[in-house]
């Protein structure tokens, strides 16, 4: 499947080359491509580790969702030149002015306008052709249909309370478009909505938002800050994955589970996690460099694989009592992690779990059994089981692998 998604990228290009096609390097397609290669490396990750099936369709799927709107931003560009070669080839043809004129009328006709630049399909905005950089949508447009202002040049857009839903890449591959408002009548936003635009710096998503599809805001690598709306009860997969402008976000506490990669390569400084949340999915933060602290909700129980893998800067870490699961490689690579604490209700901790960090202090808040010895670095495993794997607090000794069980209050 992936072949055959990459051929067909591959395609697309050389015909840009070949017809001349200006928009060759726009910087929209351009952060597509570097999703793309992103996502391709994440599935032959994912193929030659222990991934399941289900996971590895949910890459293929936001593959394909890539590879669909990089295609349609390249037939988008070739078109404009496809048009004045052919005027240029037949100069005789000039009084052939009928056909565009023809054209024209034809398609206002069947498919009514409110404004001089929308399409329209009843009271979805199908595609704009305006050329106004700044777009307010009209007041008569309930919807907004997919791939409608894809790859556009518009720099803001303001959406009224009227429109309840925003479709598939309705907004994806904008190359300047800046910010966003939408109304308070929106309750979904599709996948991709707004992924690929490289210079959008603000949205405001209403609370009346109760869907946000995966990948929305991927790629958007200037975001600075977005609110995440009170009713949306889950963060699809990827929704905010590559944007490394993202210092900081406030997670409402109408969410109960957090997807796939949902932050995954964010500039993320802090984080927490509320308690509404019972489910932190695998690799939901991934490669986050800057995220120094991380504030878990006493209501998740299972923390996927790879959940935090990568995040640098992390220094410390609370795992809560509600805490069955720990997955595998869960903060593996988090190089100045120092200290963690788990609390009582861990019942599994998975293998290479912490990994290549910098652990010096780990407290046990309940027995447990730890199955795998490579969970922890150096002998911790062993250590623990041989007090029993009851509660306590371990010190790494000095420039060793060793670790010492602390007597009660040291």
């Amino acid at each position: 499947m992936t072949k055959r998604l990459f051929a067909l990228i591959a395609c697309a290009l050389i015909i840009g080359t070949v017809t001349g096609c200006t928009k060759k390097e726009d910087p929209a397609i351009a952060a597509l491509q570097a999703q793309m290669e992103a996502m391709q490396a994440e599935l032959d990750k994912a193929k030659s580790g222990n991934a399941s099936a289900e996971e590895i369709a949910q890459i293929e799927t936001v593959i394909a969702q890539i590879a669909e709107q990089e295609q349609q931003a390249e037939q988008k560009t070739t078109t404009p030149d496809a048009t004045p070669s052919t005027a240029t080839t037949a100069p005789s043809t000039a009084t052939t002015t009928t056909t565009p004129t023809t054209t024209a009328p034809a398609a206002s006709t069947s498919t009514p306008t409110a404004t001089a630049g929308f399409q329209m399909s009843g009271t979805t905005l199908t595609r704009y052709t305006g050329t106004s950089a700044s777009v307010t949508i009209p007041n008569n447009v309930t919807g907004i249909g997919d791939n409608a202002f894809i790859n556009s040049q518009i720099t803001s857009v303001t959406i009224p309370d009227s429109v309840t839903s925003i479709g598939k890449s309705a907004f994806s591959m904008s190359p300047n478009l800046t910010s966003v408002t939408i109304g308070n009548g929106a309750t979904s936003i599709g996948s991709g909505a707004f992924s690929g635009c490289p210079n959008l710096t603000s949205v405001t998503i209403p609370n009346s938002v109760t869907s946000i599809g995966n990948n929305a805001f991927a790629g958007c690598s200037k975001l600075t800050s977005v609110n995440i709306p009170n009713r949306l009860i889950e963060i699809e997969a990827f929704a905010f994955s590559g944007c490394a402008s993202l210092t900081s976000v406030t997670i409402p506490n109408s969410v109960q589970s957090i997807k796939d990669r949902a932050f995954y390569g964010s500039g993320l400084t802090s984080v927490t996690i509320p308690n509404s949340v019972t489910m932190i999915d695998n690799r939901v933060f991934l490669n986050c460099a800057s995220l120094a602290s991380v504030t878990i909700g006493n209501s998740v129980t299972m923390i996927g694989d790879n959940a935090f893998e990568g995040c640098t800067s992390l220094t410390s870490i609370t795992i809560p009592n509600s805490v069955t699961h720990i997955g595998s490689e869960v903060f593996k690579n988090c190089t100045r992690l120092a200290s963690v604490t788990i609390g009582n209700g861990v019942t599994y901790i998975g293998e290479r779990a912490f990994e290549g960090n910098g652990l010096t202090s780990v407290t046990f808040e309940g027995s447990m059994r730890i199955e795998y010895s490579n969970s922890f670095p150096g002998d911790l495993r062993d250590k623990f089981r041989e007090d029993g794997g009851q509660p306590g607090r371990y010190m790494r000794q000095s420039n060793s692998n060793e670790w010492e069980r602390m007597a009660v209050g040291a």
